[in-house]
């Protein structure tokens, strides 16, 4: 499943990129619904089958944006728990 910052930060990238709203949006929904279900399940996958050119610059671009975006957690100050020893005040 995509991560909650791809779901907010893709459609903000494809419209840096200059999609158009009907493209954008059949983007949008690729990339918030897709769920890695085996070694042949690719987010680029999805996208051909939709039937994008995955090698046109900016789909490419737009793709690139979204898997990168994958696994970054909501909130990049995230950690599993503990403390943090400094030599300072935060």
């Amino acid at each position: 499943m995509s991560s909650p910052i791809a779901e907010v930060c893709c459609p903000r990238s494809g419209k840096a990129l200059g999609f158009d709203a009907e493209t954008l949006n059949r983007l949008t929904k690729l990339v918030g619904a897709w769920e890695w279900k085996g070694p042949n399940d690719t987010l680029d996958q999805s996208f051909r089958t939709a039937g994008f050119d995955i090698h046109h610059r900016r789909v490419a671009k737009y793709l690139q944006i979204c898997e990168r975006m994958q696994d970054i957690p909501r909130h990049l100050g995230q950690h599993s728990g503990g403390m943090v020893n400094l030599r300072r005040v935060i």
